[in-house]
């Protein structure tokens, strides 16, 4: 595994590494195609790191129960909270995807630059949904922009789409010669980063409300139901070389700190639950057991061996189930089109009932979502119980990924989320705080972590459909 050759620490230790406070243009000794494989382990610690964990808190997947996670349980943190994370995203992934995409532009080599591209975009992509305007044109740069400018996230999220757009170009040209190996995620197969592109893109769609190209770009995307296709994040058993760091924080690192009680998640997919979801056409019993173990909402997250947290468990980042969901709710909210939609979701069902069936997601008809039906126990208009029925299954389908905070709140939490302190939902992650002290051109004051970003300052949709 590439990983084991690679210096990969626990989350604590990896971050605090002083090779983070190097320039990132040191890194133009290495060989391009040894960068990206850096790049790429910088790009899934962003992912399933400390940003995830909090994240995960804050969509009531987890609970904040120890320490300072009890305040973040309460959604108080500090700038200093997400200096590493920051820094990790433009000194180990920005910085260094910018170096590849330069060289390999100056060999004309379009495969290397495609996958160097998407590594980039994500990360791009993660930080401005969660923080809002952020550093991007002027980024990477500490020569000409010492102070980088912080550019407006609808900008942002243009430019990610641009860069998306000339990625799939690049990656269709197959011009170049292949990174192989040391691509960690696909080893450079072309056709799988495409798709991830699509679905990347219609992700970032729905981030800025554009259903309409959203669903296009999604039935461009992930298209293997057995999950083939995904990104997903390579972990092992090897405790501090390539574990996986939900693993190394809940058992190793910070025991007792984050557990799941009485969380939303787990009491969705508990049988024994009050709350419990399940119906006549859905068993959560095995995708309960697969994330979370206890019982009367004395949860934890699930590290035994098999579980969704296991020590050598892969994480999935992008995948065909949300794809899915994406080609349902932009259906849904694009045009109305209801048949599309309950397909998409099916479709997603089928995926799940592949993993955690036989049975266990029986597909749904149309008449599930009248008034009385089985999907629509509150008596809502079919489209929005369909609408709630495909954010509630995208809740629970991406458990400890980053996207389901994104959802909660572009949606104005519409599955209802409970809120754990005080009346407001949180709205975004704060500056860290080394950028606040060194960037003359910071926000200043720095918005909180009750205000929103801009795409998510108007109302959702989705809670007008009828």
């Amino acid at each position: 595994m590439v990983l084991a050759a690679l210096f990969w620490a626990g989350c604590d230790a990896l971050v605090n590494d002083e090779k983070f406070d190097k320039a990132p243009n040191l890194a133009t000794e290495a060989p391009p195609e040894q960068i990206l494989t850096g790049a790429q382990v910088g790009s899934i610690l962003l992912q399933d790191g400390h940003l995830a964990r909090i994240s995960g808190v804050w969509t009531h997947q987890f609970t904040g129960s120890d320490r300072q996670f009890l305040a973040y349980n309460e959604y108080r943190v500090s700038a200093d909270d997400f200096t590493n994370m920051w820094n990790l995203a433009y000194q180990d992934i920005i910085g260094q995807t910018r170096l590849i995409r330069a060289e390999a532009t100056e060999t004309n080599n379009r495969l290397l630059r495609g996958v160097a591209t998407i590594t980039e975009a994500l990360a791009s992509g993660t930080l401005t949904a969660l923080f809002g305007d952020i550093p991007f044109s002027q980024a990477a740069q500490p020569e000409q922009y010492p102070n980088p400018a912080f550019d407006p996230q609808p900008q942002v999220y243009e430019a990610i789409q641009q860069m998306l757009g000339e990625a799939i170009a690049d990656l269709q040209s197959g011009a170049g010669i292949s990174p192989g190996s040391r691509d960690i995620f696909f080893g450079a197969d072309a056709d799988k980063w495409i798709k991830v592109a699509h679905t990347l893109r219609a992700r970032y769609y729905l981030h800025t409300g554009n259903y309409a190209q959203a669903l296009q770009h999604a039935q461009m995307g992930i298209d293997a139901p057995d999950g083939s296709g995904d990104l997903i994040a390579p972990h092992g058993s090897s405790l501090y070389n390539d574990a996986n760091p939900f693993y190394l924080f809940v058992e190793v690192e910070r025991s007792g700190y984050m557990t799941a009680n009485n969380a939303f998640a787990p009491s969705l997919l508990d049988p024994a639950s009050s709350i419990y979801r399940g119906n006549a056409k859905t068993d959560e019993s095995a995708r309960f057991a697969f994330y979370y173990a206890g019982e009367n909402g004395d949860y934890v997250l699930n590290t035994a061996n098999g579980g969704a947290f296991a020590i050598d468990a892969d994480f999935p980042i992008v995948t065909y189930v949300e794809n899915q969901l994406i080609i349902a709710e932009a259906a849904l909210l694009a045009n109305g089109d209801f048949n599309t939609a309950l397909a998409a979701l099916n479709n997603a069902r089928a995926a799940l009932d592949q993993k955690f069936g036989p049975g266990a997601y029986q597909p749904y008809a149309a008449s599930d979502f009248e008034a009385g039906g089985i999907a629509n126990p509150q008596g809502e208009s079919p489209n929005r119980a369909l609408l709630r029925e495909i954010l509630e299954e995208k809740y629970l389908s991406l458990i400890g990924n980053i996207e389901a905070f994104n959802d909660a709140r572009r949606t104005d939490n519409f599955i209802g989320i409970p809120i754990r302190a005080g009346n407001r939902f949180p709205q975004r992650f704060l500056y860290g705080l080394d950028e606040l002290n060194a960037n003359e051109n910071a926000p200043n004051p720095p918005p909180g972590v009750f205000e929103p970003t801009t795409v998510n300052a108007g109302d959702y949709p989705g809670l007008s459909l009828q």
